[in-house]
């Protein structure tokens, strides 16, 4: 089998994809999930998961806000709390023969997908720095003399690099509505955990708390095992069973609006490009 994983990013709803990915655990192993591409926070998590160090991904976000602190999610930004994590986090290789980190170089104007799952721990690490720097918020991470920023400014949700793999199906965890992804032999193929657009979810995404660290990732949890479980009531390998309750969920949501990786990251490239030109990059 073929499977793949994605994570978008999410700022602090990344803690809802540490309680998908042990969800996940229950299903797979960290080697059965060979192809792997992530954004921004989800690039930590990806990291923790493929790595077999999944708890430690936990505790990245668990000793955030530690008692009763509260903390605003541009404080955390501008902080290296996220980028030092990156250092506990790339301890050893990860499992996955492939695992892409979504990558965004201002000067050069391009979002680039990096395969970090053949390089040395300690490279790796820099590239997962870069996927959490924010331009504005951060500063670049300079690799080989390129600067890099949060790929997730350009694409959030990057399933495109998975697209050539011609993979069996893909999970994908994001925080958006229901899309439609790519083209249609693709789409259904990708098994959506999605938490939405709601005020709880939105909410949750500006503020750090010990105590909705905790509820986000039971929650993550909770919505993962939902759909896993329906999705795989016949088992990890019955396609036809699989691909069958791929429908069934995408039938649920008929409002569903397409979404084309190519589109999205052109108008974010020419949103970008204004966003900067008003405002000082700190690099």
């Amino acid at each position: 089998m073929k499977i793949g994983l994605v994570l978008s990013g999410g700022l602090a709803k990344g803690a809802y994809q540490i309680g998908a990915l042990r969800a996940i655990c229950e299903y797979f192993k960290p080697e059965d999930i060979e192809y792997i591409s992530s954004s921004s926070v989800g690039a930590l998590n990806a990291y923790a998961f493929s790595s077999d160090n999944l708890e430690v991904g936990a505790r990245m976000w668990e000793e955030l806000t530690p008692g009763d602190e509260k903390k605003l999610v541009t404080k955390v930004m501008k902080s290296d709390y996220l980028k030092g994590c990156t250092l506990g986090l790339a301890q050893k290789h990860v499992l996955s023969k492939k695992q892409y980190v979504s990558v965004f170089r201002l000067k050069e104007m391009d979002v680039l997908y990096v395969d970090v799952g053949h390089k040395e721990p300690d490279e790796a690490a820099l590239y997962l720095q870069a996927a959490v720097a924010m331009p504005v918020f951060s500063r670049a991470v300079k690799i080989n003399k390129k600067k890099y920023y949060d790929g997730g400014t350009i694409d959030n949700i990057p399933v495109f690099p998975l697209l050539k793999h011609n993979l069996d199906y893909i999970i994908c965890i994001y925080f958006d509505e229901y899309f439609s992804f790519e083209k249609t032999d693709v789409d259904d193929k990708i098994i959506k955990i999605t938490f939405g657009r709601d005020e709880k979810v939105m909410a949750n995404s500006i503020w750090f708390t010990k105590e909705g660290t905790e509820r986000m990732m039971q929650e993550g949890y909770e919505r993962a095992k939902e759909v896993l479980d329906r999705v795989f009531a016949e088992g990890t390998d019955n396609l036809p069973k699989i691909y069958g309750h791929i429908k069934e969920l995408d039938d649920e949501h008929p409002e569903r609006k397409l979404r084309v990786t190519v589109d999205v990251a052109i108008g974010c490239l020419n949103k970008m490009a204004k966003f900067i030109s008003k405002r000082k990059i700190i690099d």
